[in-house]
């Protein structure tokens, strides 16, 4: 199934990413970590520190985005027709119980944006820990879903499903180098299976399509491997 045929997809993608190039950023995340994070500015910042998410000037750096440098037409094909990918990106260091993420639709954070957040994304969610299956990963619904409300509060872990009822759950062991791809729509979690440590380091990336982005935005086009800021 084509991607914009469907946004409760859940794709997961083997050995996509470079080991090595992964286990660099997460040198690099460990490296500067401490230092990004004093940097925060805003309340909004500090709230998703306190909740494992990485400041703006953390997630502003342009090496993340190495890791979609030089995919071959075939990786692209995965992701097609979802080819840039929005600046920003989500960069996470998931340690305390308070990191765990409640069930909700990527759309839910795309509407609390309002004008600034896209129609439709797909997300690529990479994890960069030596052993991913060993520590914290998403569980998903399976189950096809409409838009489903979702409830927000001052706390950044607040904006979550309103009525979170599923009949089919699922999660995946990855290897580093994997990446789970899902629609939109997908109901996830962050969760921590059976023996795994409530840890994970993580670079999570949303995608949209060309003709969906917005006006005066940073992408990144995962065809050319450039940068692009639109006009307004």
């Amino acid at each position: 199934m084509k991607y914009s045929e469907s946004r409760t997809f859940v794709n997961r993608v083997h050995s996509i990413f470079n080991p090595l190039l992964l286990t660099e950023l997460r040198i690099h995340m460990d490296t500067i970590w401490t230092e990004q994070q004093v940097k925060a500015k805003t309340d909004r910042e500090q709230i998703a520190i306190n909740n494992g998410t990485a400041s703006d000037a953390l997630r502003m750096d342009s090496r993340w985005y190495d890791v979609w440098c030089g995919l071959t037409p075939q990786m692209i094909e995965v992701f097609s027709p979802y080819t840039w990918v929005i600046f920003p990106p989500m960069i996470r260091i998931v340690r305390e119980q308070n990191h765990l993420v409640p069930w909700h639709q990527d759309i839910g954070y795309m509407r609390l944006l309002g004008a600034r957040g896209h129609n439709q994304i797909i997300t690529c969610f990479i994890p960069i820990d030596k052993e991913p299956s060993k520590h914290t990963t998403l569980q998903f619904a399976l189950d096809e879903l409409p838009e489903l409300e979702h409830v927000s509060t001052t706390d950044y872990r607040g904006v979550g499903i309103k009525d979170a009822n599923f009949s089919k759950l699922e999660y995946y062991e990855l290897e580093l180098g994997d990446c789970l791809v899902f629609g939109d729509l997908a109901a996830h979690r962050t969760f921590v299976p059976p023996n795994a440590r409530l840890e994970r380091r993580s670079l999570e990336f949303r995608l949209t399509q060309p003709n969906m982005a917005l006006s005066n935005k940073d992408y990144f086009d995962i065809e050319s491997s450039t940068f692009i800021h639109t006009d307004d």
